[in-house]
């Protein structure tokens, strides 16, 4: 009799603590992400720099700046398991010398595609509205940028 009840304790007990794990997942923000957020991670935020561009990277999105334009992303950027990432964003273009007040600027919708691999980055920038290919850049985490900004 003893014996039954300690074992009849022992798997009251076993169950008891399974709902518990069980309800500490349904708790738990991992638990709760989806499957697409499992295979992917964030780019780390702070400076890229490379050749004609420089990426500052923030928790919720990008401030680009190139030798004559600038772009933001306004957007996290994440990267699959493969490094790889693909995000919408604007690009300006931008003049030689002053601009009017009045002038509205040579802004257009972008996208951003690339592929980070450790401290490397390759960005490609394509304006979405008219096709264009803004170009391909090669940026490291951390490194300066090489900017000739217009005059």
């Amino acid at each position: 009799m003893i014996r039954a009840v300690l074992i009849f304790g022992v798997l009251a007990s076993f169950a008891l603590s399974e709902r518990s794990c069980e309800q500490k997942k349904r708790l738990s923000p991992i638990a709760s992400e989806s499957p697409l957020t499992d295979r992917t991670s964030k780019v780390p935020v702070g400076i890229w720099g490379g050749p004609h561009v420089v990426m500052l990277i923030t928790e919720s999105g990008a401030k680009i700046t190139y030798d004559c334009a600038h772009g933001s992303i306004d957007q996290q950027i994440t990267i699959d398991s493969e490094g790889r990432f693909d995000v919408r964003g604007i690009h300006v273009r931008e003049v030689d010398g002053p601009v009017r007040s009045d002038q509205n600027p040579d802004s257009h919708p972008a996208r951003y595609t690339g592929r980070v691999n450790g401290k490397d980055m390759t960005l490609t920038v394509t304006l979405t509205d008219t096709r264009e290919s803004v170009g391909t850049y090669s940026l490291k985490q951390g490194e300066k940028p090489e900017l000739a900004r217009c005059a």
